[in-house]
């Protein structure tokens, strides 16, 4: 992912990009399949893949507009439609936990909880600080 997250900051083509483009999306697959859903990742696998799903939908919008990277009609179609089911898939996360996730995923724990009554700090008894935007 770090190769993702490097061409997404800097837009440098290397010959790995899409090797490792190809590697975080199966690695998202294969996730997702071990977990039978999205739905039912739990937090510690959450982080990581919806941090790999946003490298790679970010990815593929970067390099469709790239003028050097030539695909056939097919691999275009299939990068178009693997970004959009990707990017259907993290629809319901808000913006600013996108945000943060890519800040820390450590913080990460605090919206990757099953109830909100979960949410309360259990030492101060406050809601965390991101939560009071």
């Amino acid at each position: 992912m770090l190769l993702l997250s490097g061409y997404v900051r800097a837009r440098v083509i290397t010959p790995e990009l899409l090797l490792s483009l190809a590697a975080v999306a199966g690695s998202i697959g294969q996730q997702v399949r071990e977990h039978g859903s999205f739905a039912r990742l739990p937090a510690t696998v959450m982080a990581n893949v919806c941090n790999g799903m946003y490298l790679a939908s970010e990815t593929i919008r970067h390099i469709e507009k790239e003028p050097s990277l030539h695909f056939d009609a097919d691999t275009r179609e299939n990068l178009s439609t693997f970004k959009r089911e990707v990017d259907n898939a993290t629809k319901f996360i808000l913006l600013w936990v996108k945000v943060v996730v890519q800040l820390h995923p450590a913080w990460v724990r605090w919206w990757a909880v099953p109830d909100a009554s979960s949410l309360v700090d259990k030492v101060s008894g406050t809601i965390p600080f991101i939560w009071r935007w």
